[in-house]
């Protein structure tokens, strides 16, 4: 009961910030910044905790969820020493990826690591990009989903990934 509580509080704090946004084609959509993205994001995450005990799964989840964001924005290293920052946590996440003991760790370092990869290409981030963040996320959802106590609880962990690839286009 008390986690149906967290994840419901969390999940809809969340959800209500990403979507009340006017979701338009010819209007001008009102993106959340990145610091909101990244609120919104540690909130749901915190929200997981019964479902997602261990810390570092919970942190791989997090990251993965933020820097998948920034990477659809189109977020690349502005520099020589960035983008070689960015090779070390590549390499680093490569390795944990060896030794990922669940597949909600798995998926979460597979997301993680693909947003990385992008953010770390000199080439613009295209359609194809795009997609696959989604594709990463969307096998994220549905295994944190699985986790869950109940079907509406999957619900609303899948309610708020798919608000918050919606912040994939701004």
């Amino acid at each position: 009961m008390k986690r149906s509580a967290a994840i419901a509080t969390a999940s809809a704090v969340a959800t209500l910030a990403l979507t009340a946004l006017p979701q338009g084609g010819a209007d001008a959509q009102r993106c959340v910044s990145g610091a909101n993205v990244r609120h919104q994001v540690s909130t749901f995450v915190h929200g997981l905790h019964d479902e997602v005990q261990s810390a570092k799964t919970r942190h791989a989840v997090k990251t993965a969820l933020v820097e998948s964001v920034r990477a659809a924005r189109g977020a690349k290293a502005d520099s020589p020493h960035e983008s070689r920052g960015l090779g070390q946590e590549i390499r680093v996440i490569a390795h944990q990826l060896k030794d990922a003991k669940d597949k909600v760790t798995h998926d979460a370092l597979v997301a993680q690591l693909h947003a990385l990869q992008d953010q770390k290409k000199a080439s613009r981030t295209d359609r194809e990009d795009v997609q696959a963040l989604r594709s990463d996320l969307t096998r994220l959802a549905h295994d944190i989903a699985r986790k869950a106590d109940t079907p509406g609880q999957g619900r609303q962990v899948s309610s708020f990934v798919h608000a918050l690839m919606a912040q994939f286009n701004c």
